[in-house]
């Protein structure tokens, strides 16, 4: 896996943070939930999984965190009883919900793209295409700034790099530099 997660300050003031294993266990599974819908094989079945969730064994995790499954076990019951979590079982696997996981992960990403009204485009060529927002037009050409591999369009937009998601809203861009394809 790759990519990062966001933790905000308040943490420190959540009672996990006050155990230890409570609190690694938990990181653990913010990190292991897809930030995507997808689709994966178990053995020879195909699972879908939403945004935050994935699939979970015991075992496997104990040996990924370094402690005993039956620890695993409890503290994962406990993120349950808490409102942490929620687990769905059969007898192959378990999969775990993030709880919250858009509060958590998706909520602060939004960029507030409103012009104030005195504002002026600094180029009114109308060749230009507009790329349009609920709440913001610009000129593409001015705020272009390049592409990802997979074409997505990276802008830069008051000295931050931005994309367009696919609900029309604009996003900070977390991801590399290095990645941006000028």
């Amino acid at each position: 896996m790759k990519g990062y997660i966001k933790l905000h300050r308040k943490l420190l003031e959540n009672p996990i943070f006050t155990s230890e294993r409570g609190f690694r266990i938990w990181l653990w599974c913010l990190m292991r939930a897809g930030h995507k819908e997808r689709d994966i094989y178990f053995g020879k079945e195909k699972i879908h999984l939403k945004v935050g969730q994935f699939v979970y064994g015991r075992d496997s995790a104990g040996e990924s965190l370094g402690l005993s499954p039956s620890t695993v076990r409890n503290w994962i019951e406990t993120l349950k009883v808490d409102r942490y979590l929620d687990i769905k079982s059969t007898n192959k696997y378990s999969i775990i919900t993030i709880l919250k996981w858009n509060e958590y992960q998706v909520k602060d990403n939004k960029v507030d793209n409103k012009v104030k009204t005195d504002e002026k485009p600094n180029n009114t060529n109308k060749n230009d295409k507009n790329v349009k927002n609920t709440t913001r037009v610009f000129k593409k050409s001015e705020f272009l700034y390049g592409k990802l591999k997979d074409g997505t369009t990276i802008y830069k937009v008051n000295g931050n790099l931005r994309l367009k998601g696919a609900d029309g809203e604009f996003y900070n861009y977390g991801g590399e530099l290095k990645d941006v394809i000028k």
